[in-house]
């Protein structure tokens, strides 16, 4: 992640040189529709999590438990204003639809001195809500930023228990960093592409830090 934005900063100030003027006419005020997606981190090969802070001999056999939770696409909108020539403060909301996998041991048939996994499959909602501050580069046409900022990412799981439905809702708190690019196809229109490091703070079921990866694409309405 960190070599990922180093990467994209140094392009930001080699490209600067070659971008073009910026459009006419000033904007206070623009409206985003937003698409992406967001990849939650993965274990390294041949390592999943262990869950619930439990040490592998609170098990029997002693092993460990897997969780994981499947990258999936995003939708949203932000609002931004603009408190300074190079400044935009905006805050933003998200959605993504995915699933939270588990799988344990269970004990295999009487005779057996062996186990076996299982794997349950539970419906998550991910809700993401930022609010952040963008520096701009330039104002030219092309303009490239950087943006960081904090808030919140809520997960809701909706699993079936025993022929019951449980849900349960989890909110944790959540900053992030990245940059990315801004074009104007048209004077009240640009579009947007960012790319964010999103640290979730004891995040959901793991109860620890995770660094995740979000990726947008937006079209912006000024005004």
């Amino acid at each position: 992640m960190r070599k990922t934005l180093l990467a994209l900063c140094l392009t930001v100030f080699v490209a600067c040189p070659l971008l073009g003027d910026q459009p006419d006419g000033e904007y206070r005020l623009y409206l985003a529709f937003t698409t992406g997606g967001i990849f939650f981190s993965q274990p390294d090969s041949g390592d999943d999590y262990h869950i619930l802070g439990f040490p592998h001999t609170t098990l029997y056999p002693p092993v460990t438990q897997y969780m994981r939770f499947d990258s999936s696409y995003a939708v949203g909108f932000r609002l931004g204003y603009n408190i300074a020539p190079q400044w935009d403060l905006e805050t933003s909301f998200q959605y993504s639809p995915t699933h939270q996998r588990l799988k344990y041991p269970i004990f295999a048939p009487s005779g057996q001195q062996n186990f076996v996994y299982r794997e349950w499959v539970d419906k998550l909602d991910v809700f993401n809500y930022n609010t952040n501050l963008t520096y701009y580069f330039v104002k030219k046409k092309v303009q490239p930023f950087l943006t960081a900022g904090m808030g919140g990412v809520t997960f809701r799981m909706t699993g079936a228990t025993f022929n019951n439905v449980a849900t349960s809702t989890t909110t944790n708190f959540a900053i992030n960093l990245g940059g990315g690019v801004k074009f104007h196809p048209k004077k009240r229109l640009r579009v947007s592409f960012d790319i964010k490091d999103l640290v979730i703070f004891n995040q959901y079921f793991f109860l620890e830090t995770r660094n995740n990866l979000t990726l947008n694409l937006a079209a912006e309405f000024l005004f």
